[in-house]
Order: C-alpha cells, then sequence, then structure tokens
C-alpha cells in the first residue's frame, strides 16, 4: 500500500552568531519560504524531524516545537501560572523528579519568569521539580544535551508569545571530536571554523541527492569542506592544494574521518594550483575558501593584497568553467577588510557573469568579534 508523505508541519530554530547567514541555510535545506519571527528565531515548515534537521545544519543551535500562542500583553503573573500549569502537565507524565527550565527570547526589557516560583507552585501540588541555573536565552546545548531537562521557550515577536518547546539541541559533542581531534590542522593560517564549512555545503547542496554528486574544494587546507560534506552525506568528494603538507594533511583528516565515523565516502586529493586543475570527473558543487590574506593585514597593503587575490580569484574561476557540470552550484568566500571598504571586489563580479557564473543573492558575512578580515561567502550558478 502507498505510504503518503507526512504533511509539513511548523518548527522553530534557534540560529546561531550570524542569524542572517543562519537563515539562509534553512532556507536552502529546508523551507525556501523560511523567515524570521524576531532576531534570533526562525521559522520553517518541514516534513522531517527535529533531529534530522539538527543533525544537517550548522547555524542552528536549537529546534523548538510550537505549543500555543499567546497575547503579547499577557503579564508575567498570568505567564507563571500558565507556565505551571503546563509543566504540571509534564511532571504528571513522568516518574522521576522534574527537570524543568523557561527560556525567554526576544524582548529583553521583559521581567524574568522566577523559576523559583514556579517550583513552589508546583510544590503546592504535590509534584517536586527542580531547575538548573542558566541564561535567559535558555540552556546551553551542552547542558541539555547530557541532562534530561525539559526546557520551554517563550519566544516574543511584535504580535505574539510563542511558547515552544525544545526538542533538538546541536550535538556539541560530534562537532568537538572534529574539530579539535582531527589528526591535522592549520590554525596558525586562520581555518575555516567547521560550522561554517558545513553552512557553505547546506548552501550548495541544498534538496539535491547527496550520494550521486560530486564536491570539489580547490583550496582544501585541512579538509574541513570536503569533512562537512562528508559528515551530510556526500560520498564523492575531490580536493586539491598547492601545499603539499596541506594534501597530506587532508587525506590524513578524511582517513581518520571516514574510519571513526564508518563513512562510506569515497575522496580524491591533488597536489594541484586551483587554476590548473586537472580532473577525472564533472564538479555538481564546489565550495571554498580561497587564500584570504593575513588576518592582521598592513592598511597600507590591503588595496595591493585585493589586487593580488583578484588574480587569483579571476584565473580560478576561469579555468574552473573547464571542469563545472551545467547548472553546478559554486558556494566562495572572498574577503572584506572593514578598514578599507573600497577595497572590494565588485568588478570581479561583474567580469565572472560574462563567462557563466550568476548569482541572485547579496553576499553572507560570517566574522568574529573584532576580526580585521570579513568572511563574505558567495553564492553563484554555473551556466556553461
Amino acid at each position: 500500500m502507498h505510504r503518503s508523505q507526512p504533511l509539513p508541519t511548523s518548527l522553530l530554530f534557534l540560529l546561531g552568531n550570524t542569524p542572517r547567514l543562519s537563515l539562509a541555510e534553512v532556507r536552502a535545506t529546508i523551507d525556501p519560504q523560511a523567515e524570521l519571527i524576531n532576531a534570533q528565531v526562525a521559522q520553517a515548515k518541514t516534513n522531517q524531524s527535529a533531529q534530522t534537521l539538527i543533525d544537517r545544519l550548522g547555524g542552528t543551535i536549537k529546534i523548538f516545537q510550537p505549543i500555543d500562542r499567546l497575547n503579547v500583553t499577557t503579564e508575567t503573573k498570568t505567564l507563571t501560572d500558565y507556565l505551571t500549569q503546563k509543566l504540571a502537565q509534564i511532571a504528571q507524565q513522568q516518574t522521576t523528579k522534574l527537570s524543568f527550565y523557561i527560556a525567554q527570547i526576544g524582548q529583553e526589557h521583559r521581567e524574568r519568569i522566577d523559576l523559583n516560583r514556579i517550583k513552589q507552585n508546583l510544590k503546592t501540588l504535590n509534584l517536586k521539580a527542580r531547575f538548573s541555573p542558566g541564561k535567559r536565552n535558555g540552556l546551553s546545548a551542552a547542558n541539555l544535551l547530557h541532562q534530561k531537562t525539559v526546557e520551554l521557550n517563550l519566544i516574543y515577536t511584535d504580535e505574539s508569545i510563542i511558547l515552544a518547546k525544545t526538542v533538538a539541541v546541536q550535538n556539541i559533542d560530534l562537532w568537538t571530536v572534529r574539530d579539535r581531534y582531527r589528526p591535522y590542522t592549520q590554525r596558525q593560517k586562520g581555518m575555516l571554523p567547521l560550522k561554517v564549512a558545513r553552512m557553505m555545503v547546506n548552501l550548495a547542496i541544498r534538496q539535491d541527492e547527496l550520494q550521486k554528486k560530486c564536491l570539489l574544494d580547490p583550496f582544501s587546507g585541512s579538509a574541513g569542506v570536503l569533512m562537512e560534506a562528508a559528515t551530510v552525506g556526500v560520498k564523492n568528494l575531490m580536493a586539491a592544494d598547492n601545499d603539499q603538507q596541506a594534501v597530506k594533511g587532508s587525506r590524513l583528516n578524511l582517513n581518520w574521518l571516514r574510519e571513526k565515523f564508518h563513512l562510506p565516502i569515497e575522496y580524491e586529493v591533488y597536489h594541484q594550483d586551483a587554476t590548473q586543475l586537472q580532473l577525472t570527473k564533472k564538479i555538481d558543487y564546489l565550495v571554498t575558501e580561497p587564500f584570504l590574506g593575513r588576518q592582521t593585514p598592513n592598511p597600507k597593503k590591503i588595496e595591493n593584497i585585493a589586487l593580488g587575490l583578484e588574480k587569483l580569484y579571476w584565473g580560478s574561476f576561469r579555468h574552473w568553467t573547464n571542469l563545472l557540470q551545467p547548472d553546478a552550484r559554486v558556494v566562495i568566500i572572498f574577503p572584506y577588510w572593514p578598514m578599507q571598504p573600497k577595497a572590494n571586489f565588485k568588478k570581479l563580479i561583474d567580469k565572472l557573469a560574462k563567462i557563466g557564473y550568476t548569482t541572485s543573492s547579496e553576499p553572507l558575512s560570517y566574522a568574529r568579534e573584532g576580526a580585521q578580515v570579513v568572511r563574505r561567502i558567495w553564492q553563484f550558478e554555473f551556466r556553461s
């Protein structure tokens, strides 16, 4: 008997430190119509489980299941009584002492919910409960991952207060293993963070069948992009770097990942220049971070750095026209220097359109606080 697909339901996504980039990832992989409901939370429709989604995404910290929608003017005392009732219903279904937390996301001026008052209210109902100390916007993913805690969230929007339950959290342990225990790193060169690599991969591969596609990183470094692509299910991986040590390190990391997590991946890593690559197959996705220059550049030299990088990028993009499948997607980082905004790549972006690369969106920025070089993520589609 034919089984129909489950109907899409709405889930809420607590986004990371770069909400615009995280939202773009949700739209690319889950729901093109996903939208922000406040500065930190997005709403999307999906028929996939929350756990499947959190395992796929790099820029989402938690996923919530909406429970109820309340009037935005609801007073704190009324909210406290309401939350007591909700937690009492949950506690009555448990055989162990209830561990709970109430997060409040958005509208920081709102009065904080008194968790101790809720605990006392539950006690008057003969229900034992405890709560952990935490921040206003919720417990950490690590805390929720290792403790059986019911976390309810009051998500404030302009129109209402949404009550939602945390149903999936980012597995910080697995991220830590891939980041800290891979055999080879290039931390002195300013490596691409793995979560950013994951988001870039997801911007490229979207909803396509992962197993039948081939992904290339022509500036592989320590193979962070390929590791994250393999983790989400891409099985055909190719990489190149003009640094022999990086080539050896990439192979070492990919072999470690395959054995550590039992992934059925195939990979090829070449010691070749990105502008002269010779490959055995055509590429469906190209995801990469080229050399961006020094992390702390001399302001007087930035314009010359930009000119040198523009030649590298142009030579690479021009050569890649021989390697890419029609309709291939390219997700690539360009540097941006806040101290020298005139040193940009606008003319290069315009030139790329003449050789088949089109982009329909503005770049997405990522930078740690105080960074002198901002990563700008551009997305292209290649038309041969």
